[in-house]
This record gives C-alpha cells, sequence and structure tokens, in this order.
C-alpha cells in the first residue's frame, strides 16, 4: 500500500534522549527502516537534523507528551517540516505501541497519513502572548502585593 509520505521520519522524545526512525519506500516499494538514537542536546539536535537533510526526509513526526518535544520542534522546524501529534489520538490507534517501537510505529502511522497536526502557534504568536501573560502575571501579583496584610 502507497502511503502518503514515502520518505519520513518517526520521533520517540524523551528527557535526556530520543529515538529517530527513518522509514522510506524505494522504487520497488519495500520499506526499508533506519534507527538512530540521539541525545537532547542541542548539538545533538543539529546532527538529528544534519542526518534528516543527508537522508533526503522532508517531514518528521513526533508525539505530544509532556514538553520534551519542544526544543526538538524549535531546532528541526527551520529543516524540515514538522508534526506534533496529540499523544491521546495516537494512543487510541490500534497497533502494537511500546517503548522500544514507538519511533518506528510513529513512522508508521505517519507514512500512511494516520497523524493529524496538532496546532503550534508561530513564533510571532508564542512571544507577545507570552508577553501579554507576563504583565498581567505581575499586575495580579502587584495588587496582591498592595492588598496583602503584613505578617
Amino acid at each position: 500500500m502507497q502511503g502518503a509520505h514515502p520518505v519520513c521520519c518517526g520521533i520517540d522524545v524523551h528527557k535526556d534522549t530520543l529515538t529517530a526512525c527513518l522509514r522510506r519506500v524505494d522504487a520497488n516499494g519495500q520499506v526499508s527502516k533506519e534507527r538512530r538514537e540521539f541525545a537532547t542536546t542541542y548539538t545533538s539536535l543539529l546532527t538529528l537534523s544534519d542526518w534528516l537533510v543527508e537522508q533526503h526526509c522532508p517531514i518528521v513526526a513526533m508525539e505530544s507528551t509532556g514538553v520534551y518535544w519542544k526544543p526538538v520542534y524549535h531546532v528541526l522546524v527551520g529543516t524540515v517540516e514538522v508534526y506534533i501529534g496529540n499523544a491521546h489520538e495516537l494512543r487510541s490507534r490500534p497497533g502494537k505501541k511500546t517503548d522500544k517501537r514507538d519511533a518506528a510505529w510513529l513512522a508508521e502511522l505517519f507514512a500512511h497519513g494516520l497523524i493529524q497536526p496538532s496546532f503550534v502557534p508561530p513564533p510571532e504568536i508564542c512571544a507577545p502572548s507570552r508577553d501579554l501573560c507576563l504583565a498581567g502575571c505581575d499586575a495580579h501579583a502587584g495588587r496582591l502585593g498592595a492588598n496583602a496584610e503584613p505578617k
């Protein structure tokens, strides 16, 4: 069965490491997978990005569990297209999903168009929203400080 993405990568991100599974379909329809493990340091993420470019991988998919996907996303988004899949939706998909096979499972789902991307606001939206939130928090803290009773 021909997939939506003949060359793609599934990335399973943890706190200190990530596993990337590059999935490609050759001209004969044969599927090959290559798994690599990377640290989550900035230098290692740049190595991951270079590897994806060398392998001519235009698109990757990750699960949005916790906050560990964010640095990976920010390093890769300038180089390849990045899909962030909703963790709840991905877990509801039938199939054998284990910690050792998460990256391969993500690549397989993504190759067949079974991962819908979550909305990740672009930087021009994030920065003003963050500043506005922080200003509101500061104003709220100021009101509390002025009205607080001395101890």
